[in-house]
C-alpha cells in the first residue's frame, strides 16, 4: 500500500511539473548549405534568450532538421553554425510556432576554423563528442558524477563505472593525461564538479595518434578539461566527518595542473565501509601487455589470483580504509615526458555470514555453517611511464609496474550436520608481488608503411599459507590425519611465474579503401607451483601428508608461436576485417621426475564487420574461434588442501579448450529525437571445455579439473531504450539469457539449463527549479534444471531524490526495495535500505556541512538463496549497521 501512494505521489509529481513548464512555442526548420543544398546534420542551434529564461540549444538530425521548444512571449537571438561555414544569427519571439530555412554560407578565409562569441553546449565531430558542462547543471553537483549524470547519452552507475552510448568508457584523462590508473571511479567521486569546462567523449581512442584508422581500437576514453582559473593553480578540497560509535571520515585531495606538469593526491581515511581502491582498479593495473596487441589466446588469468579474493568482498559488518595515492605527469619538452602514480591501501573487514546448505549430490543433507572473518588487505602499487617522441611518426614508451601486497584472514568456521559437527578456527596469509616492464616501439616511415613492435616481462610471486584448528577430524578418509586433542593441519603453497612476450606488427596501407596487417609474436612462460600440506604435531614434529599423494613440485614450460594476417576493406559505409591467425604451442609438464610434453597446432580465424550508417548509427558483427589453456594448478597431479572440506587435484594430461564467439549489435542515437538504443546479441559455442569435476561425499568434495567432450551453448540477449522529454527521461531494458551446460557430479555426467529473463523501466528528471527523482523497477525470472530444478523471481524498485533549495541547501535520499522469491520452495527474501544526506554550503563559500545517514532502516543482512546440481543455499550476509554522520568540507 505504501509503495502504491509512493508511486501515485510520483505520477502526479510529474504531471504537475510537466504541466508548469509545457507552455512552450515550437521553432523549426533545416539546415543546409547555401549553394548545393547540401544538408548539414549535427549543425549547433543555440537560443539565447534575451530576458530571464533558460537557454535553449538543438544539434540537426541526419535530414538536417532541428526542432527548439522556446518558452512563450521570449525573445531569443538564435545562433546556427557549422565547423567550416559562417555562423548566422536571427532574432525570433516566441509568439507563434514557426518553420524556418537555415542556408550556411562556406567560410573560405578560416580555413575551416570558426570562431565564435560562445560555446556550443554540445559538439559531435566524428568520433568526438564535446559537452560544455555549465549548460547542463541543475545546481545540486558536488562531484564530477552528478555532472556526468546530466550529460545526454551518459550514464554513470553507483560502483563509478561510466558509458556514453551504451559503451562503457575504459579510461579517464584529465587535460589529456591520465587520471592515476585511468579506472572511472577514482575521477568521479573525487574531482569537484565546480571545476570542469568540458568533458570530451572520445571513441576509438588510440595513444598513438598515427595509428589512428590502423589499429582496431574500440575504446572509448573521456577526458575532462578544466575551467581556465584552476591551470596553474592548485585546488582540492579537504572532508572530515565524525559520527556516533566512533565513526570518521578524512578525506583531503589536492589536484594541480599546468600546461607541463600536473599533480594529484588522494588520501582516504575512514571506517564507513567508502573503498578507494576496487578490484577493477585492480584489473586496469594489471592491463598487462600493450592494448595494441591484447591477447586472448593468453596462459595467465588475472582472476587466477588469491588477492583478487580480498578486493571482490563488498558485503562486511565492519570496514577501516586507509587510502593514499599519488599521480604525476610531466613534459620535460615536447618529445619527452613522464607519467606516474603510486598507491598506497590498508583495508581491515570484518565479515559474517551463515548459511543453510542442502547438498542434493549428498541425498540432501542440510548444513548449517557460520563463518566470521577478519581480513587484513595492506598492499602497494606503482607505476612510472616514458614516453618518447622524437618525431611525428616516431613513439617509443617504457614502462615499469610493481605491486607487492600482503593479505591474512583470521577467524572461525562453525559447521553443523549429521555429517560432522566442529569449530574450526582459520588462519591464511597470502604474500603476493608482481614486477612488470614494457617496451612499446611505433613508427611510421610513410603514409602506406607503419610498424608496432612491443616486448613485456613479467614475474609474479604469490604465497598462500592456511592454518586449520580444530578438535574435530574433517576430510576424514581423504586426510591422514592423527588423532590428537587440538588439530592442527596446514597447506602451504608456492607459485612463480615468469612470462615474456614479444610481438610485432607491420600496417601496410594498399589504399584508403584496402589495408593489409601482419602479425608476428611469441610468448613464452615459465610457472612453478608447489604445494605442502602437513599436520603439526603437539611434540613439535610433522605428520607429512606426501604419501597420501599429497604435495606437488610442477614446473609448466608453456610457449606460443603465432603468425596472423589481417586484410581490412572499406566499401561504402561497411568495413570488413577478415583475420587468420596460425599458433603453434608448446608446453611441458614437470611433476618431480615425471614429464609430459606436448605439441598443438591451431588456426583460428576471426571476422569483423562494421556498417556505419553514421556516427549516430552503427551495425556491427562479430565473430572469433578462441582457445583456452590450464593453469599450472590445473596441471599439478596430486592432491592440495583448498579448505576444510575441498581438496584439489591437477591433470597434467589436460589440452585446451576451443570455443565460438559471435556478437551482433545495433547501435542508434538523436540528438534531435534525444532518443537512444542498443541491441546486442552474444552466442557462445564450445565443444571442448575446461570444467571441474565435483565427487561429494557429506559435505566433502573432491574437485578435479577435466577436458569435457561435450557440447555448451549459451546466448544472450540486451536492449535499452532511453528517451528524453524536455526534463524528463525515460528508460526501459531487457536482458535474456539462455545457456545449456554439461557438468560432472560423483562420476554422472549431467546436462544443466539455465534460464534468465530480465525486464525493467525508469523515470528521471532534470529540473533546474523543481526536486530531481529517479525511479527504477527491475523483474527477473530465472529457472534451473538438472538433476533437480528450481524457479527464482527477483523484484528490485529504488527510488533517489535530490532538491537544491533556499540556494544553500541541498537534499538527497535513496531507498532500494528487493525482495528475492524461490518459487520451488515458496518462501520469499526483502532487503530494504535508504541512506539520506542534507548539505548546506553558502554561495561564494569554501566552507561545506552535511549531515548523512546510511542503512537508515538499520538492516542487520542481507538473504539470498542460490542453486546448482550440488547444493541450494540459503545465505544471510550481515552488513553494516546504521551510520550517522556531521561532514565539514574545505574547499581550496
Amino acid at each position: 500500500m505504501k509503495q502504491n501512494l509512493l508511486t501515485y505521489f510520483i505520477l502526479i509529481y510529474l504531471i504537475t511539473t510537466s504541466i508548469s513548464i509545457s507552455q512552450n512555442m515550437k521553432l523549426s526548420g533545416t539546415v543546409k548549405e547555401s549553394t548545393t543544398n547540401l544538408i548539414l546534420s549535427n549543425a549547433n542551434i543555440i537560443a539565447e534568450p534575451q530576458g530571464d529564461s533558460a537557454m535553449k540549444f538543438s544539434i540537426s538530425n541526419d535530414n538536417g532538421y532541428f526542432e527548439l521548444k522556446l518558452e512563450k512571449d521570449e525573445t531569443y537571438k538564435i545562433t546556427i553554425s557549422y565547423l567550416g561555414y559562417i555562423p548566422q544569427e536571427i532574432t525570433y519571439k516566441a509568439i507563434e510556432s514557426k518553420t524556418i530555412a537555415i542556408s550556411l554560407k562556406k567560410d573560405t578565409e578560416s580555413l575551416g576554423e570558426v570562431t565564435l562569441n560562445y560555446t556550443p553546449p554540445i559538439v559531435i565531430k566524428k568520433d568526438t563528442m564535446s559537452f560544455k558542462v555549465d549548460a547542463f547543471k541543475t545546481g545540486d553537483e558536488r562531484k564530477l558524477r552528478d555532472v556526468l549524470k546530466n550529460l545526454p547519452t551518459v550514464e554513470v552507475d553507483k560502483q563509478g563505472n561510466v558509458t556514453v552510448k551504451g559503451k562503457k568508457v575504459s579510461r579517464v584523462l584529465v587535460e589529456n593525461k591520465q587520471f592515476f590508473t585511468g579506472d572511472s571511479k577514482l575521477a568521479v567521486n573525487n574531482i569537484p564538479a565546480d571545476v570542469v569546462d568540458k568533458v570530451e567523449v572520445l571513441d576509438n581512442y588510440s595513444d598513438v595518434a598515427f595509428l589512428k584508422g590502423l589499429e582496431d581500437s574500440d575504446e572509448m576514453v573521456m577526458n575532462v578539461k578544466l575551467k581556465e582559473d584552476k591551470k596553474k593553480f592548485v585546488f582540492g578540497d579537504v572532508e572530515a566527518a565524525t559520527g556516533i560509535k566512533e565513526r570518521y571520515i578524512l578525506n583531503p585531495k589536492l589536484y594541480y595542473y599546468s600546461p607541463k606538469t600536473s599533480l594529484n593526491m588522494i588520501t582516504d581515511f575512514n571506517n564507513t565501509g567508502k573503498k578507494s581502491f576496487t578490484f577493477q582498479d585492480y584489473l586496469d593495473f594489471n592491463g598487462g601487455i600493450s592494448k595494441f596487441f591484447s591477447n586472448n589466446q593468453s596462459y595467465l588469468s588475472l582472476f587466477d589470483n588469491d588477492f583478487t579474493r580480498f578486493l571482490n568482498n563488498q558485503n562486511f559488518v565492519e570496514n577501516t580504509n586507509q587510502f593514499n595515492a599519488i599521480n604525476i605527469s610531466h613534459d620535460f619538452n615536447n618529445k619527452l615526458s613522464l607519467t606516474g602514480y603510486s598507491i598506497l591501501s590498508n583495508d581491515k573487514l570484518q565479515t559474517l555470514t551463515t548459511t543453510t546448505n542442502n547438498y542434493i549430490a549428498s541425498d540432501n543433507l542440510i548444513e548449517n555453517r557460520r563463518n566470521e572473518f577478519d581480513n587484513t588487505n595492506k598492499f602497494g602499487i606503482g607505476k612510472f611511464a616514458f614516453n618518447y617522441a622524437p618525431d611525428d611518426n616516431t613513439e617509443l614508451l617504457f614502462e615499469s609496474n610493481i605491486k607487492a601486497s600482503k593479505n591474512t584472514i583470521q577467524g572461525n568456521i562453525v559447521t553443523a550436520s549429521s555429517f560432522i559437527n566442529s569449530s574450526i578456527n582459520q588462519n591464511e596469509r597470502i604474500d603476493d608481488f608482481t614486477f612488470r616492464e614494457s617496451v612499446e616501439l611505433h613508427k611510421q616511415f610513410n603514409k602506406k608503411n607503419t610498424i608496432s613492435v612491443v616486448l613485456n616481462y613479467n614475474f609474479t610471486r604469490s604465497q598462500p599459507k592456511t592454518n586449520w584448528r580444530t578438535n574435530e577430524s574433517f576430510l576424514n578418509g581423504l586426510l591422514p590425519i592423527e588423532d590428537e586433542a587440538i588439530l592442527d593441519i596446514n597447506s602451504n603453497k608456492l607459485r612463480k611465474t615468469h612470462s615474456f612476450k614479444v610481438v610485432g606488427k607491420y600496417y601496410y596501407v594498399l589504399n584508403k579503401l584496402n589495408h593489409l596487417y601482419f602479425t608476428t609474436g611469441a610468448n613464452v612462460v615459465n610457472d612453478n607451483y608447489s604445494t605442502f600440506d602437513f599436520q603439526l604435531l603437539q611434540d613439535g614434529t610433522t605428520n607429512d601428508f606426501t604419501d597420501s599423494n599429497f604435495g606437488n613440485q610442477s614446473r609448466v614450460n608453456f610457449n606460443d608461436l603465432y603468425f596472423g594476417v589481417d586484410y581490412k576493406f572499406k566499401s561504402g559505409i561497411v568495413t570488413i576485417k577478415p583475420s587468420l591467425t596460425y599458433h603453434t604451442f608448446f608446453w611441458g609438464v614437470e611433476q618431480f621426475t615425471e614429464q609430459n610434453k606436448r605439441t598443438k597446432a591451431v588456426l583460428l580465424p576471426k571476422f569483423t564487420t562494421k556498417v556505419e550508417f553514421n556516427s549516430s548509427k552503427v551495425l556491427s558483427f562479430n565473430y572469433s574461434l578462441q582457445t583456452r589453456f590450464p593453469t599450472v594448478t590445473q596441471f599439478a597431479n596430486r592432491f592440495t588442501l583448498t579448505n576444510f572440506n575441498n581438496i584439489y587435484r591437477g591433470d597434467e594430461t589436460l589440452e585446451n579448450e576451443l570455443y565460438h564467439n559471435a556478437r551482433i549489435s545495433y547501435y542508434r542515437f538523436s540528438m534531435f529525437k534525444n532518443i537512444q538504443y542498443n541491441l546486442s546479441v552474444n552466442y557462445r559455442k564450445s565443444t571442448q571445455n575446461l570444467k571441474t569435476a565435483n565427487v561429494i561425499q557429506g559435505i566433502d568434495n573432491v574437485l578435479t579439473p577435466i577436458l569435457l567432450d561435450a557440447v555448451d551453448e549459451s546466448i544472450n540477449f540486451r536492449g535499452s531504450l532511453k528517451k528524453g522529454y524536455g526534463k524528463v527521461k525515460l528508460s526501459a531494458k531487457t536482458n535474456v539469457s539462455l545457456s545449456n551446460f554439461f557438468t560432472s557430479v560423483n562420476d554422472e555426467l549431467i546436462e544443466n539449463t539455465s534460464n534468465n529473463y530480465t525486464v525493467g523501466g525508469g523515470i528521471s528528471t532534470r529540473f533546474k527549479d523543481y526536486p530531481n527523482i529517479g525511479v527504477g523497477y527491475n523483474k527477473t525470472f530465472s529457472s534451473y534444471k538438472a538433476n533437480t530444478s528450481a524457479k527464482f523471481e527477483n523484484d528490485v524498485f529504488n527510488i533517489n531524490l535530490s532538491y537544491d533549495f533556499l540556494n544553500d541547501f541541498i537534499f538527497k535520499i535513496d531507498y532500494k526495495r528487493e525482495a528475492f522469491q524461490n518459487t520451488t520452495l515458496d518462501n520469499t527474501n526483502t532487503f530494504d535500505v535508504a541512506n539520506s544526506s542534507l548539505f548546506y554550503q553558502k554561495e561564494n563559500s569554501a566552507w561545506g556541512f552535511e549531515i548523512s545517514a546510511s542503512n537508515l532502516f538499520g538492516v542487520d543482512f542481507r538473504q539470498r538463496n542460490s542453486f546448482s546440481n550440488i547444493l541450494v543455499s540459503d545465505e544471510r550476509t550481515f552488513i553494516q549497521p546504521r551510520i550517522l554522520l556531521l561532514k565539514i568540507s574545505y574547499k581550496l
